[in-house]
């Protein structure tokens, strides 16, 4: 399979007495196989991404406002699906790495739209290019493009799931 070598065999979790921990009710669920994937790529990004002190919502949050300058923050928040407060203090940790501007939306003083700087537009950048690597580590594992069209479209289907 193409991406063995990346992978190292992972030892059977153990309890404290030294017992193998027995975990095959749990490693045919869905949910359970998708957690453990999320938690390795996950790890495999905050490791990439740490030398630019960025976590994968950031990420994201800059890479939407990027590709929407002039958004509303309610507009960008609700896309991501962060909740308003949470929101609004990663906006005010980018303006103060002075990634991010907001600016008045003309026509309503309460909203604000968002841009990146051209700092954040250099940083993101290298960020794209950060993350292109971590991608490629990941399709590694996965198979070709067909395989990685494939598991996107499979989870992609699994959030329709959502209420």
């Amino acid at each position: 399979m193409k991406g063995e070598a990346i992978l190292e065999e992972e030892a059977a979790p153990r309890a404290a007495d030294g017992q193998e921990i027995d975990l095959s009710k749990l490693t045919d669920l869905v949910g359970y196989q998708l957690r453990r994937a999320q938690i390795a790529v996950f790890d495999d990004f905050i490791r990439s991404f740490a030398p630019y002190d960025i976590r994968p919502t950031q990420y994201g949050v800059l890479t939407a406002i990027e590709s929407n300058p002039g958004s509303s923050q309610a507009a960008i928040a609700q896309s991501l699906g962060i909740k308003r407060s949470n929101f609004v203090k990663l906006i005010d940790e980018f303006e103060r790495r002075k990634l991010v501007v907001r600016k008045p939306v003309a026509g309503d003083r309460r909203a604000n739209a968002l841009f990146l700087t051209k700092a954040g537009q250099a940083e993101l950048a290298e960020l794209h290019q950060v993350r292109a690597a971590h991608e490629a580590r990941i399709a590694a594992l996965i198979g070709d493009e067909r395989d990685r069209g494939a598991l996107l479209k499979q989870l992609q289907r699994l959030t329709t799931m959502r209420g």
